[in-house]
């Protein structure tokens, strides 16, 4: 990657992390000490942090490098622009103060900590004023905004690597179909850029999903590009800030999981570890092992947040069903089916064919070739499969 690009997107995410370095103090304050919101500045303190976040999306974006300095410059790149340009638009003070007055309408007044996936407790009881729980809730929005602009922003980095001509090169056997493996990360790019276009015309359309919601929305996009660019490309992009991020979204995602599988099934989160074990020993046929065990799991989980009598009465439409059973498409919508907000359906229908064509594809694999796959295939294929995982049981309790 030529030095001026490189840099472009280093200064773009030092933006974000200077975003961060102001605002996770505050946040640690309002958990930690009730008398913080005694403070009669309060309402100054977070207004200036949302005006601060508002110049530093600004920057961000003036930071991105030019698309021409690219030697080659992919439909695939410009829609990972696209995603970075429509969340920035949505870094506006109307914006923001609509969105947080739309929440408090809806919900209870919020503050949510985008840094530990927390919220925190006994806001609504306070009694602070309508003006200072607004600002408040402004900038609880504004951060999980900026933690799904890191994310995009990482994505699009990596897409920048990712070519047509190189998709799989790093896979230890022969790709029958690049154009096909190529075809998967345009959908799913395709997806998430439909997502937040419609976030960026109808703002008001991310309350409903909820902030946490969309967050994990756009860590499975990330998870995605993130599988994408191991199999792709040896250049390694992962500064410490983006290989700290990476650690602490798959700490999240896998205590996140475990509590999630065992509230549904004990069974599941057995299975679960059970594959996990498999990849992380020295079995030679580890690979296999876990690919199989995912893929029951995936099936078995589907069925449980989606089970068939359920799905009937849900709908008749032929179109849900082969062979007299509901299709996966079917299961799919049903769980999703009490958002209304537009496209996310087609975006988890792409996500679960995603991770279950790479669950394929490794398996596969395992059966064409003595070489094995690198540790950073398998750490991100181990994290794609358990962000969607959990990704699907979030979405079920809508």
């Amino acid at each position: 990657m030529d030095k001026e690009i490189y840099e472009g997107y280093s200064n773009a995410i030092n933006c974000m992390e200077c975003y961060k370095i102001r605002t996770e103090p505050f946040f640690t304050g309002l958990e930690n000490n009730s008398e913080f919101f005694k403070d009669n500045n309060l309402y100054l303190k977070v207004d200036n942090l949302v005006s601060w976040g508002i110049q530093d999306t600004t920057k961000m974006v003036a930071s991105l490098p030019e698309l021409n300095l690219y030697k080659e410059s992919t439909e695939l790149l410009r829609m990972g622009r696209d995603i970075n340009l429509n969340m920035a638009g949505l870094m506006t003070q109307d914006i923001i103060s609509s969105v947080a007055l739309e929440y408090n309408h809806e919900n209870n007044p919020f503050i949510y900590d985008p840094y530990k996936n927390a919220s925190l407790t006994g806001f609504e009881n306070l009694n602070l004023g309508e003006d200072v729980t607004l600002k408040l809730s402004e900038l609880s929005y504004q951060s999980s905004l900026t933690k799904i602009s890191e994310n995009s922003i990482f994505a699009e980095q990596d897409l920048s690597l990712i070519y047509p001509s190189n998709v799989g090169t790093f896979l230890p056997f022969e790709h029958e179909d690049k154009h096909s493996l190529f075809t998967g990360i345009e959908s799913m790019t395709h997806n998430f850029n439909d997502m937040c276009n419609t976030w960026r015309t109808s703002p008001n359309t991310m309350v409903e999903l909820g902030m946490p919601l969309t967050e994990l929305t756009s860590i499975e996009y990330f998870n995605e590009v993130d599988l994408y660019k191991n199999i792709s490309t040896r250049t390694d992009l992962d500064d410490s800030f983006k290989k700290e991020k990476k650690k602490v979204v798959e700490e999240y995602i896998t205590n996140k999981l475990e509590k999630n599988l065992q509230m549904i099934d004990s069974d599941f989160i057995n299975m679960w570890r059970g594959a996990c074990n498999a990849l992380a020993s020295n079995n030679p046929d580890r690979v296999r092992h876990f690919c199989v065990s995912i893929r029951e799991l995936f099936t078995h989980l589907l069925h449980s947040l989606a089970p068939t009598k359920k799905v009937e009465k849900w709908s008749s439409e032929p179109q849900y069903y082969q062979n007299n059973k509901p299709t996966r498409k079917a299961r799919i919508e049903y769980i999703c089916r009490n958002i209304k907000t537009g496209k996310l359906e087609h975006f988890v229908s792409t996500d679960v064919t995603s991770s279950l064509a790479f669950i394929d594809l490794f398996q596969g694999g395992t059966h064409k070739v003595r070489h094995s796959f690198d540790k950073k295939q398998l750490q991100a294929l181990q994290v794609k499969a358990e962000g969607t995982l959990n990704y699907l049981i979030e979405i079920a309790k809508k």
